[in-house]
């Protein structure tokens, strides 16, 4: 996001909704009970075949309360079916802005699993354009690291509200 932009505008002060403390509360206890529904949790070793034609979603909300400034949710929705992933987001390029996502998951291992899945997304809302990006993660058991990489390609100028 280039911070510039929205400065010369005059917008830096006045892109996010405001959210109480209850209302940001009450969205990350619904997003976390959501996304525990929604996991998929196999056991036993299905096979291959199997597991390629098995849906799983996550459904991910991170709150931010922000001193003396709005308080804002990001929400998170995947979607995974062997190698096809697919994603969502809202509040996560930028403050009113959505994304959609589409992605190919490459995944190696048995007991260490190493995930990349390099994604493509279109940004619409207060910010627009094209993300080309990649997400990694790397678990054992019950620890999981991951990390993020995206570049935001704007196509148009910063919308003024």
């Amino acid at each position: 996001m280039d911070l510039r932009c929205w400065q010369r505008l005059g917008c830096a002060h006045h892109c996010s909704r405001r959210l109480n403390n209850a209302a940001v509360l009450t969205l990350v206890v619904s997003a976390l009970l959501v996304g525990e529904f929604f996991a998929q949790n196999t056991s036993g070793n299905p096979t291959q075949d199997n597991h390629a034609n098995q849906w799983s979603f996550s459904l991910a909300t991170y709150g931010y309360l922000v001193p003396r400034d709005d308080a804002y949710a990001s929400p998170i929705f995947t979607a995974d079916r062997g190698w096809l992933h697919l994603e969502a987001r809202y509040n996560y390029e930028n403050q009113e802005t959505g994304s959609l996502w589409l992605g190919y998951n490459f995944v190696v291992g048995n007991e260490v699993i190493f995930n990349a899945t390099p994604i493509v997304g279109a940004v619409f809302g207060k910010t627009n354009g094209i993300a080309p990006g990649c997400e990694l993660s790397l678990a054992c058991k019950r620890i999981k690291l991951s990390s993020e990489i995206e570049y935001l390609i704007h196509t148009g100028l910063c919308e003024t509200h």
